[in-house]
Formats: structure tokens, C-alpha cells, sequence
């Protein structure tokens, strides 16, 4: 993803991380880290127009 960003290019945060996610929610684990790592990178990707 740090390529991407370096290169302008659109990031793929929902395939990568999302999808992490969405399986812990399904199996009811508890991913705070994940959550508010996934929520910090799309703000920055929203920010720079790559998400």
C-alpha cells in the first residue's frame, strides 16, 4: 500500500484489511488494533483522493 500511495495510485484498503475485518466480526473477535489502523489509512487515503 505505501507503493500505491508513493505513486499516487488508488489503494486497496477493502481487499486487504476490510476483508480482516469483516471475517473477526463473523467469528466475534474483538480487532481494536485493526479497526483503528483501517480507520487512521482510509482517512489518509480519503485525504490524498486514493480511496
Amino acid at each position: 500500500m505505501l507503493q500505491d500511495v508513493e505513486s499516487n495510485r488508488p489503494v486497496e484498503l477493502d481487499a486487504l484489511v476490510h476483508s480482516v475485518i469483516e471475517i473477526s466480526r463473523q467469528l466475534n473477535v474483538a480487532t481494536p488494533n485493526i479497526d483503528a489502523l483501517f480507520g487512521l489509512a482510509r482517512l489518509q487515503a480519503r485525504v490524498r483522493g486514493l480511496y
